[in-house]
C-alpha cells in the first residue's frame, strides 16, 4: 500500500459529487433509516448526489420501500436485479449506473454511521481511494475469526495489507473502474475491487471507523457464501497466474 503524507490543515475540505451506492437484500428494517441517515448526514460543500439503491431480489416489502423513496426523493435511484444475484453483482451494476465522480458503496444495516464521511473528506485531494477499517466490531467471535484467517489469506496470496479489506465503506473515483473487469457476483467484490486497484498502484488511505452491532433485521450472510467467496478467491488466483 502506497502511503503519502498530507498536511490535512492546507486541503480544501469539500467534495464536489458523490454516487452512494447501497446494495439490499430483505432490508424492509434498514432501507429507509439507511437513506435518511445519508441525507441527515452529507458533508458540507456536497454540489451534487445520487443514492442508488439496488434492490437485489429482495421477497420482504423492501421493493414497496424503495419505490416510496424514490418518490419522496428525486437524489434516490433505484435499481432492480432479476433474483438474489449477491453483493458482487448487485454493486457492479451500482457501478455501471453512477454518474458522479465520486463513488462510496455502503451497506444497509447502518452498522457504521454514514456520517463518518466526513473523516474521509480531507485526503480526497490527495488520495483517489479512502477506505474504512473497523476499529471496534460487534460481531460474533466466529465471524472475527473468519475474517482473521480470511485477511492472512488474502495477504499471504494476493499481497494485499490492508487492515480490513470487507470493510463495507469503501469511497473512489469512478474513473479508476475504467478497464476493470470485476467478476465476483458475491462477498468477494471487496477484495477482487481492491486487488484490481493495488495492482494499478493507486494509492490508498485507511481511516478507522467505529462498527456497531446490526439492531434491525438479519444479516444475509451464511457458511455457503464462505465457500462461495473462497471459490472466487481460487478463481482470481488462476487468472493472475
Amino acid at each position: 500500500m502506497t502511503t503519502i503524507n498530507i498536511n490535512l490543515a492546507s486541503q480544501v475540505l469539500s467534495i464536489q459529487d458523490l454516487s452512494i451506492i447501497i446494495p439490499a437484500y430483505n432490508e424492509q428494517e434498514n432501507i429507509r433509516l439507511a437513506v435518511d441517515q445519508v441525507l441527515s448526514g452529507l458533508p458540507a460543500g456536497l454540489q451534487q448526489f445520487e443514492i442508488i439503491i439496488v434492490n437485489d431480489g429482495s421477497t420482504d416489502a423492501t421493493s414497496e420501500i424503495i419505490s416510496e423513496l424514490t418518490s419522496e426523493h428525486s437524489s434516490v435511484r433505484s435499481i432492480i436485479q432479476n433474483g438474489n444475484k449477491g453483493k458482487g453483482a448487485a454493486l457492479s451494476s451500482g457501478f455501471s449506473a453512477a454518474r458522479h465522480e465520486w463513488i462510496l458503496f455502503i451497506d444497509a444495516d447502518l452498522q457504521i454511521e454514514f456520517s463518518v464521511l466526513e473523516e474521509f473528506v480531507p485526503y480526497m485531494k490527495t488520495f483517489d481511494i479512502i477506505i474504512g477499517f473497523r476499529t471496534t466490531r460487534d460481531d460474533s467471535l466466529y465471524r472475527r475469526f473468519a475474517s482473521r484467517v480470511y485477511s492472512l489469506l488474502i495477504r499471504l496470496l494476493l499481497g494485499l495489507k490492508l487492515a480490513d479489506i470487507n470493510c463495507p465503506f469503501k469511497l473512489f473515483r469512478r474513473k479508476l473502474l475504467d478497464g476493470i473487469d470485476l467478476r465476483s457476483s458475491g462477498f468477494f467484490i471487496d477484495t477482487e475491487l481492491m486487488y484490481h486497484f493495488l495492482q494499478r498502484k493507486y494509492p490508498v488511505k485507511e481511516v478507522g471507523v467505529v462498527s456497531f452491532d446490526r439492531t434491525r433485521g438479519n444479516s444475509s450472510v451464511r457458511l455457503r457464501h464462505v465457500r462461495h467467496v473462497l471459490a472466487e478467491l481460487f478463481t482470481l488466483l488462476k487468472r493472475k497466474q
